[in-house]
């Protein structure tokens, strides 16, 4: 209901060695990966497996609680993020908020350096001092600080107010500043 891709690989396809399947095919394109508790014998070794082949690639891991008791032992928490059945829905919808947040800054990042602006706050402070309104709002939409300042202390919304940019001081005051 959220229209998001969702792709089911039960552990134990991916985990012989005949199916011709492996992390690298299973995981490609993916954001998040969730582990459904089972209490079988054999899936806690693939699990352990499948999580470090995830947090090795960036790939959030999340865990769903079940009847089956403790998911993880104690040693192996840091793998992943336990959620049950009541706090799934309330984190699925946070974690939609995060991720659009971050690839909206990605996108704006991208931009910048495919026109050939590096991604710093000197940068920053340059295209502001340069009276660029378009790529000002590119630096806001990457997640720079309206507020940071020059390397005399001067902060940006000061330099806009006297190189008189009403522009960019509508800006960087919308973002925060």
């Amino acid at each position: 209901r959220h229209n998001c891709k969702v792709f089911c690989h039960p552990i134990s396809d991916g985990w012989m060695e005949d199916n011709g399947s492996n992390p690298l095919v299973m995981f490609k394109d993916i954001t998040h990966t969730l582990f459904l508790c089972a209490d079988k014998p054999g899936t806690q070794a693939p699990f352990l497996f499948y999580s470090g082949f995830c947090l090795g690639h960036g790939i959030r891991v999340l865990i769903l609680k079940t009847d089956c008791g403790n998911v993880l032992p104690e040693n192996c928490r840091y793998l992943g993020t336990e959620l049950d059945a009541e706090s799934f829905e309330d984190f699925f919808v946070n974690e939609i908020v995060r991720f659009e947040t971050e690839d909206r800054k990605n996108i704006a990042r991208k931009t910048l350096i495919d026109r050939g602006i590096s991604c710093f706050d000197e940068s920053f402070i340059s295209i502001v001092m340069s009276g660029d309104a378009e790529n000002t709002q590119l630096f806001l939409k990457a997640g720079f600080s309206p507020s940071i300042t020059d390397m005399r202390g001067l902060p940006l919304l000061s330099i806009a107010v006297r190189s008189q940019f009403p522009e960019i001081v509508s800006l960087l005051l919308a973002a925060g500043a």
